[in-house]
């Protein structure tokens, strides 16, 4: 994650009635989204906007103040900040009695909701008249953040020179420190501000800063602790153990509870990851590379893989055993429950598998290549294969044992009891549309059997193990 950046600074400004300090202009002039921080300075008498125009107060002036007011040297700081929209009318700052001196400084590369900052804190050198500022430190809570750091002098003269050079400026906590700032002015009893920019590459303290002052004064302070903008995860709580990744390399992972524990992996590289719970454990992954896992709780355990390629996981549970897949690669994967233990797939290439209960222990396959699974359950033992490559397996319960397949290639296996012990074969080749193809019906098989219905067939009435050839009925038993 790139750290914030300071982009410019516009022209100090003095004087001993209301002042305007005005915007960087050229490459430096406000964009949308950089953030405005304007410092003020007085000789510790209250500061105020006459017209703020987007400005707002951060902190408290009266904390980054110390000697007597309008008598030299006392000092007095206030900061205010601003979200820029680009074309930015300057602030106005009312006369605070004795002078007033000010300067904006803009910054890029921040977080673009909410307030810019992830931490400040402010002082006064505990009230303290001598050479050095120090402005107190604070404890970020993320990485990657940028220290503005500000000290003003009450120094009495128009120079650049006040807070000498950025060897001046010392953190043991802070990298790449840089001077932005160093002005004092004669406005009434003088006095001006320095500035500097420090990296905080990992979140945590940061100590105090120090600075060395040419000639001694009261002094206010301030640290800012800028944020960078928050990829992945937004209003999100995030826990992870071991090895393990959560990522937003799209737009939003969003109010999602998210624990890995040891290697996994929660993605979203696409639009969002909504409202979900995802556990995983061991080795899996929930990633959706297509649209939205919208309000699904997906638990992984072992290697296993919950995976939208398509557009939605809706409202879904999917948990997954030992070793796993569950597919989406069409369009919605909507209220299913998918359990699989063992080596297992669910697979949904074509439009929808719509509550579905799936439960498959051992090697199971159970597959929707042409329009739609509804409403069915399917329980797979040992090696078995419920497909619907055609049109619809609708509220069909579907129990195989041993070697067994339930397969409707046609047009529908509708209302259906289906049970398979050892090795059976339940299919419907042909295309027969309302009141055909098996309906309504219940079939029973046990060791080597097949029940098939072909094209031309007339309905099969209720009843156990009853089907018909042409327009004959026959009531078959099978040993």
């Amino acid at each position: 994650m790139a750290l914030p950046t300071f982009k410019a600074a516009g022209t100090f400004t003095a004087g001993t009635a209301a002042i305007t300090p005005p915007y960087p202009t050229g490459g430096g002039a406000p964009a949308l989204n950089d953030i405005a921080i304007l410092v003020v300075e007085s000789e510790n008498q209250v500061i105020s906007l006459t017209t703020p125009n987007g400005f707002a107060e951060l902190g408290a002036q009266a904390n980054k103040a110390a000697g007597t007011a309008a008598v030299d040297p006392a000092s007095r700081l206030a900061v205010y900040w601003k979200r820029c929209a680009g074309g930015d009318a300057a602030p106005v700052v009312a006369a605070p009695g004795n002078h007033a001196t000010a300067r904006i400084y803009l910054f890029s590369g921040c977080k673009t909701s909410d307030n810019p900052w992830n931490v400040y804190a402010e002082g006064n050198d505990g009230g303290a008249n001598d050479l050095t500022g120090v402005i107190p430190g604070a404890t970020t809570t993320v990485a990657d953040c940028l220290i503005f750091l500000i000290c003003t002098s009450s120094y009495n003269s128009t120079q650049t020179t006040e807070f000498g050079t950025t060897a001046f400026w010392t953190n043991a906590d802070l990298a790449n420190i840089v001077e932005r700032g160093d002005n004092t002015n004669t406005a009434g009893l003088g006095g001006g501000h320095g500035s500097a920019t420090g990296e905080k590459a990992s979140a945590g303290a940061y100590v105090n800063t120090t600075v060395s002052l040419a000639h001694t004064s009261y002094k206010g302070a301030m640290s800012i602790a800028l944020e960078p903008p928050s990829i992945v995860t937004e209003y999100g709580a995030a826990t992870l153990s071991g090895a393990g990744t959560l990522a937003g390399i799209g737009t939003r992972v969003r109010r999602a509870a998210c624990a890995l524990s040891g290697i996994g992996t929660v993605t979203a590289a696409a639009y969002r990851v909504r409202t979900g719970l995802t556990t995983l454990s061991g080795v899996g992954s929930v990633a959706a590379i297509g649209g939205k896992v919208v309000s699904a709780r997906a638990t992984v355990t072992g290697t296993g893989t919950v995976v939208a390629a398509g557009r939605q996981i809706s409202a879904a549970l999917a948990m997954l055993q030992g070793t796993g897949l569950i597919t989406i690669s069409g369009v919605r994967l909507r209220s299913g429950l998918g359990v699989l233990s063992g080596a297992g797939a669910v697979t949904g290439v074509g439009l929808r598998q719509r509550i579905a209960l799936i439960a498959l222990a051992g090697l199971g396959t159970l597959a929707s290549t042409g329009t739609r699974l509804r409403a069915a359950l399917a329980n797979l033992v040992g090696a078995g294969v419920a497909s619907a490559s055609s049109v619809r397996l609708r509220m069909a319960l579907a129990l195989t044992t041993g070697l067994g397949a339930l397969t409707s290639l046609g047009t529908r296996l509708r209302d259906t009891l289906a049970s398979l012990l050892g090795i059976g074969l339940l299919s419907a080749v042909g295309e027969v549309v309302e009141g055909g193809g098996i309906k309504c019906g219940s079939a029973m098989f046990s060791g080597v059997g097949k029940l098939s219905v072909s094209a031309d067939q007339t309905p099969i009435p209720d009843g156990p193990a009853i089907f018909h050839i042409g327009q004959r009925r026959s009531l078959v038993s099978f040993a």
